[in-house]
């Protein structure tokens, strides 16, 4: 990452414990859940998903600031709002268990994203010499 802007630096490295810090709190607070549905196939489900999940939100992180590809951050950035949007919907229909944890989550993943979409971040994409 030599030659990278701040701004990218300090998203990658806040994206990266973001997800990590995440995946810690999926397994405590969705516990109740996976009891719910049974011990073994619930921890299952919950496992699988939260690595598919963090995997998939790692190599696209990792590819807007490792491998400098523009379309990985416009990826993110359509999961970061389907994310609000599904946020949204659950605190309208379903009664919010943390709802101001939840609305610290998303305005926290909104300013780290907000890194990568920088006049800074911008250029140093555009002007990369790899193209998607």
């Amino acid at each position: 990452m030599e030659g990278a802007p701040r701004d990218i630096q300090r998203f990658e490295t806040a994206q990266l414990v973001l997800i990590f810090v995440g995946l810690l709190s999926s397994f405590t607070a969705n516990q109740p859940q996976a009891d719910a549905i049974g011990d073994a196939f619930g921890m299952g489900v919950l496992v699988g998903t939260v690595i598919a999940l963090g995997v998939v939100i790692v190599g696209l992180t990792l590819l807007v600031t490792r491998k400098r590809q523009n379309w990985a951050r416009w990826v993110l950035l359509a999961f970061f709002v389907g994310g609000v949007l599904l946020h949204v919907w659950s605190w309208v229909i379903l009664a919010p268990r943390h709802p101001l944890m939840d609305f610290a989550s998303l305005v926290l993943r909104g300013a780290i994203l907000t890194l990568a979409f920088t006049p800074q971040s911008t250029e140093w994409l555009r002007t990369s010499t790899r193209h998607a």
